[in-house]
């Protein structure tokens, strides 16, 4: 026979089935995926770790107090609201150092000197070329007319048309520029709103080169006077062999050049020889030298095994190293070195005006102190409606 329930079978049946959703409840909780599920790998080793949440801790700890103690040693000489007050003027400042460096990133010492490095590269380049045109208009001449060794074919009329740009857009817009900042009198007698070679008068003040060392100044120097004798040689030969320069017939006799123009053709080689190799000199350095001061970066092939060897090892820095490089670093922002190379700022504003027409150079003052460098281009044209339009840098 069935025996009837009883109240204790009651009860015992009821705390099982309440102990039952107890761990259902608690088995639900237990599996529910947390924050700390979501965090990295490292971070659930230190919460699951008693020892390193403690080590942790007391390292956030220590930092906390180190950023707290110099503002509470403040605290003593300007008090507590004066260390509020300091802390909200840094932000503000600081705020302000990086906007203006957004909006006006000139303003940087250390983006000017990029800025004047690239130019530097840049003018050196072009200087380069037109140097090499020139040596090759030459040694077309001397070879076309036999007077320099095999007579061959040379299109001389080219080259000559390639130097004749390289002479305007080039040599002559900087010695225009040159002579400017050097205070040197214009004796090309050129006329109007242009120069002997169509570039624009050059006017405003555009820098006395006050931030070039002595070195630089004295290349500068240097290079106008090659630049010079260079343009000289290419104004007496087009003068003198003009009739060979744009020939469209290859000359076959050596009577096709006078000895006077074959004598200019001469000194001007020997010119823009020179001009070449001193205006590479003038290139800036890379940081990448090798064993005996090459640069490393323009040409990688041909160099020795033991110069890469001791590129790669100087690379390799120590945490020493690397705190000089930084300390390094922090010390031309503050006070930032003269340029080494003629070709910095002031020849860039320069050459800017001399390529555009009616362009000058102007200082803006600011309402707070200080200037703005501007240059002002205006429009090429004017439109129907009469509003001309600038460009304002």
């Amino acid at each position: 026979m069935d025996t009837p329930p009883t109240l204790e079978n009651n009860s015992s049946n009821s705390n099982l089935e309440s102990d039952s959703m107890t761990n259902r409840i608690f088995t639900k909780l237990v599996s529910m995926k947390t924050l700390a599920d979501t965090l990295p790998p490292v971070l659930q080793f230190v919460l699951k770790n008693g020892k390193i949440s403690s080590l942790c801790f007391f390292g956030i700890y220590f930092v906390i107090v180190l950023i707290w103690l110099p503002f509470r040693l403040l605290a003593y000489f300007i008090t507590e609201l004066g260390v509020y007050a300091f802390f909200i003027l840094t932000v503000f400042f600081l705020g302000r150092c990086i906007i203006r460096l957004l909006a006006f990133p000139g303003s940087s010492s250390r983006v000017a000197a990029e800025i004047e490095t690239e130019f530097a590269r840049y003018s050196v380049r072009m200087v380069q070329s037109s140097a090499s045109c020139v040596v090759d208009l030459c040694q077309a001449i001397l070879a076309s007319t036999g007077g320099g060794g095999a007579a061959g074919y040379y299109d001389v009329p080219g080259l000559w048309a390639r130097t004749k740009s390289y002479r305007d857009r080039v040599l002559g817009m900087y010695l225009d520029v040159l002579m400017y900042l050097f205070r040197e009198p214009d004796s090309s007698g050129s006329t109007g709103d242009a120069t002997k070679y169509g570039n624009n008068k050059i006017s405003g003040d555009i820098g006395d080169l006050s931030g070039l060392t002595e070195q630089a100044r004295l290349d500068g120097r240097a290079l106008m006077e090659l630049l010079k004798k260079v343009l000289h040689g290419l104004d007496r030969l087009e003068q003198e062999a003009l009739p060979v320069l744009t020939s469209a017939t290859r000359p076959t006799s050596p009577r096709s050049l006078s000895e006077e123009a074959r004598k200019t053709v001469k000194d001007l080689l020997t010119a823009a020889t020179e001009l070449k190799d001193v205006v590479t000199s003038f290139k800036p350095q890379s940081g990448n030298m090798d064993m005996e001061g090459g640069d490393l970066d323009d040409d990688d092939e041909g160099v020795s095994v033991e110069a890469m060897r001791a590129r790669l090892e100087s690379e390799t820095e120590t945490a020493m190293d690397t705190v000089k490089g930084t300390l390094d670093a922090i010390g031309p922002l503050l006070d930032p070195p003269p340029h080494s190379s003629i070709f910095g700022l002031d020849v860039l504003r320069g050459t800017v005006l001399s390529r555009y027409k009616g362009s000058k150079q102007l200082w803006i003052p600011r309402p707070s102190g200080g200037r703005l460098d501007a240059i002002y281009i205006p429009a090429p044209n004017v439109p129907a409606n009469g509003k001309r339009k600038a460009v304002l840098y």
